[in-house]
């Protein structure tokens, strides 16, 4: 899979170099961070336009955005405005595929429940944008 500036992520099958499937008009921005799941035939992928996605390569179709979520409880942060949103520029799942967690430009870690679509947690820890994360 790739995540464009074009705003489009394809889907490439690796044995005939043709593209499968090609997600187009869901993102508002740059697709710019993208992961597989482990556990499913899901992909993440993060836009400068500040969402998470959760695409379904086998449906062809978005199964959830988290661009519209609240978070819970915020961790080792001195920051007045803690849900403040910024174009997401990282993301990974755990292993299993129970949690999603996302870096962004505002310096913060969100990590979401995913079966529950619910943000568990968020963590500040760096001082600039978030550039890579890992499960």
């Amino acid at each position: 899979a790739s995540a464009s500036s074009d705003t489009t992520v394809k889907i490439i099958d690796v044995d005939t170099k043709e593209v499968y499937h090609t997600f187009a008009d869901v993102f508002e921005g740059e697709a710019n961070a993208l992961a597989w799941s482990r556990a499913s035939t899901s992909i993440a992928v993060g836009s400068t336009d500040y969402s998470l996605k959760v695409l379904d390569i086998t449906k062809k179709e978005i199964l959830c955005s988290f661009d519209e979520v609240i978070g819970i409880e915020v961790i080792f942060t001195n920051s007045p405005n803690s849900s403040a949103l910024a174009p997401v520029t990282a993301v990974a799942w755990s292993n299993d595929g129970k949690y999603l967690a996302s870096g962004s430009e505002d310096n913060f870690i969100r990590v979401y429940e995913y079966a529950k679509k619910l943000l568990t947690v968020i963590i500040e820890q760096h001082k600039s944008k978030l550039l890579q994360i890992g499960s």
